[in-house]
Parts: structure tokens; C-alpha cells; sequence
């Protein structure tokens, strides 16, 4: 029987700061055993995202839309 594994997963707008304040947890949770996925709007710095091992789900987001 295959284990699934838990998931975690970070919404942030800003794919870099994502990159720049969120990439630590992301990757320590991924050694913990954790399925992880970042929804954001990533165009420009998706496939660095999932350089990672990270799961990306784009999700066009305009920043101080009120």
C-alpha cells in the first residue's frame, strides 16, 4: 500500500518573495516528508519554483486589488 503523503501549501502573491522568505520552510518541509505546492502568480520564476520539488499552481493575482 503506497503512504500518502501530508501536504502543505503557501499562497503568496509574490513569487519572489516566496523565493526570498518562504523558500527555507518549503524545502524543510519537503525533507520532513511533506508534499508541498505554492499558489502564486508565477510567470517569470515558475520553473525555479519547481526546481525545488514544489508543486506550482498559477494563479493570476493582481497585487492591492481592493
Amino acid at each position: 500500500m503506497l503512504k500518502k503523503l501530508p501536504r502543505l501549501l503557501f499562497f503568496v502573491p509574490n513569487e519572489d518573495y516566496f523565493l526570498s522568505h518562504r523558500l527555507p520552510m518549503a524545502r524543510a518541509a519537503v525533507e520532513a516528508g511533506y508534499r508541498v505546492g505554492v499558489i502564486t502568480n508565477a510567470a517569470a520564476k515558475k520553473e525555479q519554483i519547481e526546481f525545488e520539488g514544489l508543486d506550482v499552481i498559477h494563479l493570476p493575482i493582481t497585487p492591492g486589488l481592493r
